[in-house]
């Protein structure tokens, strides 16, 4: 097929056959295909990143560091507790190189003009929560979340940034690991982009980085992973005899992660406090993960700080009051 006329029929008879069909019955790209076909060399990934970096400002001097990095890579191995004369890589740096995340936060910042490119575009409607900051993504290491209102044209707009990206870096959205989630939207909106996007549907409530999401209030089941895991800390102590010093430090600990975790994110209810509080105070006093009522001194008293009495535990409440304050 090399004439203009047959590849148009073919394409013509391609969508055609899209017409009425859902997505499992469509004919699958061939992976041999996706495999074997073009892709970046590693002095094309590198002139990306040049690319990227001139567009961004970067200094002269700063791109040859880059480059000077990425090019002059050697290894040494230890032979008889001996390196080895370095010898140089055959494609540059591997995974968990330390400026590796570096280049990849570079080539990723040419898909985040792309979607920044939104907010000039008064037709380009944003998904709600979102509209006052303007957001239409997050990008992490391994993750990539992208926002928009629940309408084909927009989430369309969002892929076709996706489908430029992949044009310039060869980087493309993983459709066995890639999910749609929605909320507030009608059964036949969600079978349409289904359809035409083809990533899986996600159901919410759902758990990202050890977090519940969910478009609704919280429930008990949701907050349940806290106190487990508050519990197994503390569980994984219970046979080891610590003095009353070492149960204090290991409970300021437990309270620690959870300060610096899920208050950042979340406003407690204070049922939850309580629960976690009461196994708190109970290790403390008895040195068991079961909730008791022994007590020698109130909690209250033991979360003022030493100056004042008492022992300088975290107060939950007051810190996810004060985060919730400064985060609004």
């Amino acid at each position: 097929m090399t004439t203009p006329n047959s590849i148009k029929k073919e394409i013509v008879k391609f969508y055609k056959s899209l017409m009425g069909n859902v997505v499992a019955s469509l004919p699958a790209i061939s992976k041999e295909t996706m495999k074997n076909g073009p892709k970046l060399t590693h002095e094309q990934q590198l002139s990306l990143c040049v690319e990227v970096m001139i567009e961004l400002r970067f200094p002269r001097r700063f791109q040859d560091w880059v480059l000077t990095c990425v090019k002059i890579v050697s290894y040494s191995i230890v032979v008889n507790r001996e390196p080895s004369v370095p010898f140089l890589a055959a494609k540059g740096l591997r995974q968990g190189d330390p400026i590796s995340y570096f280049l990849f936060a570079i080539v990723m910042k040419y898909l985040s003009r792309s979607l920044k490119g939104f907010q000039k575009d008064k037709e380009y409607k944003y998904h709600h929560r979102c509209s006052k900051l303007g957001i239409t993504h997050l990008s992490f290491a391994d993750d990539l979340l992208l926002f928009a209102r629940g309408d084909i044209p927009y989430v369309t707009q969002l892929q076709q940034c996706l489908n430029q990206f992949y044009r310039a870096s060869r980087l493309q959205a993983n459709q066995t690991k890639s999910f749609i989630y929605y909320g507030g939207v009608t059964q036949v909106v969600k079978d349409e982009m289904q359809q035409i996007f083809g990533y899986s549907r996600g159901e919410l409530p759902v758990k990202y980085l050890e977090v519940p999401l969910s478009t609704k209030k919280m429930s008990f089941a949701q907050w349940q992973p806290l106190i487990e895991k508050t519990v197994a800390r503390i569980s994984s102590w219970t046979a080891k005899k610590l003095s009353y010093a070492g149960k204090i430090q290991l409970v300021q600990s437990v309270m620690f992660g959870i300060q610096a975790y899920w208050s950042q994110l979340f406003l407690i209810p204070s049922k939850f406090i309580k629960i976690i509080e009461a196994y708190c105070r109970s290790y403390v006093w008895s040195g068991y993960n079961v909730i008791t009522r022994r007590s020698l001194v109130t909690w209250e008293k033991m979360c003022t700080p030493m100056s004042a009495g008492g022992l300088n535990l975290i107060n939950l409440k007051l810190w996810n009051m004060a985060v919730a304050a400064k985060n609004h």
